[in-house]
């Protein structure tokens, strides 16, 4: 299970949780509130920064309970064009999902994880497409394959060291334009 605090925060309240302690740098557990808030603020994100919700939880039923929640919070916070979901690899209704929140909230669904054909991404699909084994081997290379077909891309590369970003400079930079967006775990390596 994920767990915050020793606690899964599917069958706990917020308030049970920060009872629970602190987070690992001492703070206490935040909500999407305390960071909409943030994102509204134009002083604090003067350029419409958005906060890319990464659904994670149990079930498929659990995750579209949470993307559903945190589309209503969004909405009643008039916020829902600064939330974006990373939809878990084995959601087995991606495109359904994703079309109902762009429909009724107006928040776009990345399939995270999926290497897939493009038309399984749907209308206005967005694919979060891992660098480490979407670039090797892969039919779907380069990005523009998608593309080129009205899908969105971004690319993310997570590796425990900053030491092995080379061959994303070289491979995955270039198409920088035509991205979403490029991630890494070492902001410094993007950065450099």
């Amino acid at each position: 299970p994920y767990l915050v605090n020793g606690l899964d925060p599917s069958t706990h309240t917020l308030t049970e949780i920060r009872m629970a302690g602190k987070l690992s740098d001492g703070s206490m557990m935040p909500c999407l509130e305390d960071f909409l808030k943030i994102l509204m603020d134009k002083k604090q994100n003067p350029f419409g920064t958005k906060l890319w919700l990464d659904i994670k939880g149990a079930s498929n039923q659990t995750e579209k309970k949470v993307m559903l929640r945190a589309a209503e919070i969004a909405r009643e916070m008039n916020a829902c064009h600064l939330v974006e979901y990373l939809v878990p690899d084995d959601y087995s209704d991606y495109v359904g999902i994703s079309s109902y929140l762009r429909k009724n909230y107006g928040i776009a669904c990345a399939w995270n994880k999926t290497i897939t054909e493009v038309a399984n991404y749907g209308v206005n699909g967005w694919g979060q497409l891992p660098y480490h084994t979407y670039n090797k081997d892969n039919i779907h290379w380069p990005p523009t394959s998608y593309t080129d077909n009205g899908v969105n891309v971004s690319i993310y590369h997570t590796p425990s060291t900053i030491d092995s970003y080379a061959n994303l400079y070289q491979e995955v930079v270039p198409y920088y334009p035509v991205l979403k967006a490029i991630f890494v775990n070492h902001p410094q390596a993007l950065i450099d």
